[in-house]
């Protein structure tokens, strides 16, 4: 095989070659870009080896011999070679060379992007985690629902205090007002609806069922089930949504909503 190339114009073109300019095959492997030199290298010398007669099919960076400029390129092709002698030898390696920088571009776009998104979920993930441990830990019966009255996260110290009065633990999908007694449904629905139109408030209310020892209020500082729930939940639960579902929450905002919490569950004792 000669050391000669006959490449087309657009050929040289991603080599950084001007068309009119001869090439040999030291323009090839000096045009390839030093990361991707060996490999490419040893694709090429595997289709012209006659005993190999490997397919060539490789992408590559080139860096151009005239404009300096990097671009990846996908070759593909096949040796051709003489079987009409004892000494078969490859006559020249035939096959095509397309520019492909901008698919390259935007592969590496999407990777990053891809490590981008991993970064900010493991973050979020993290701050989740965070969020959860804090709600865990306070003794303050906590719980978050969405529009339709369903329970979308509580704590354990909310679920102690259920099972307490009404003999039977909550689960995330509840429609919590249609747990109590009916009696007291309303009163309960009432309150979420003024939860989720963002009110804040404390009212004094008995829930529980009776065989249980429904709670009943001898002042309003006494410790109870019920005022518990309707301000440490009902009036902090739209902020808990909005607090678990909000774009990266620092733990220094969880740490303030928590400590009202607290101040709240201090003046409830």
């Amino acid at each position: 095989m000669r050391d000669e190339l006959i490449w087309p114009p657009r050929t040289k073109a991603l080599f950084g070659i001007s068309p009119d300019v001869p090439v040999t095959m030291a323009d090839f492997y000096g045009g390839l870009h030093p990361e991707d030199r060996d490999r490419t290298s040893e694709a090429f010398a595997a289709a012209a080896d006659p005993r190999r007669r490997a397919t060539y099919d490789v992408e590559y960076r080139t860096i151009g011999k005239e404009d300096g400029v990097v671009r990846w390129v996908a070759a593909k092709g096949r040796g051709v070679f003489d079987d009409t002698k004892n000494d078969v030898r490859c006559i020249r390696v035939a096959g095509t060379a397309v520019d492909i920088s901008a698919r390259k571009q935007a592969e590496e776009e999407l990777r990053a992007l891809n490590t981008l998104l991993e970064q900010r979920v493991a973050e979020r993930t993290l701050e989740l985690r965070r969020f959860r441990d804090i709600v865990d830990a306070t003794r303050s019966p906590i719980c978050a629902f969405d529009s339709e009255y369903r329970l979308i996260a509580f704590n354990k110290a909310h679920n102690d205090e259920f099972r307490r009065v009404n003999g039977f633990d909550t689960k995330l999908g509840d429609v919590f007002p249609d747990l109590f007694i009916p009696e007291q449904q309303r009163v309960m629905r009432a309150l979420m609806a003024r939860a989720l139109s963002g009110e804040s408030f404390t009212v004094v209310e008995e829930f529980g069922r009776p065989e249980f020892g429904k709670p009943f209020w001898k002042s309003p500082t006494r410790r109870c089930w019920t005022k518990r729930v309707v301000s440490s939940a009902l009036s902090i639960s739209r902020s808990i949504s909005r607090l678990a579902f909000a774009p990266r929450p620092s733990l220094r905002a969880l740490r303030k909503r928590f400590a009202r919490a607290r101040r709240w569950r201090r003046w409830a004792s």
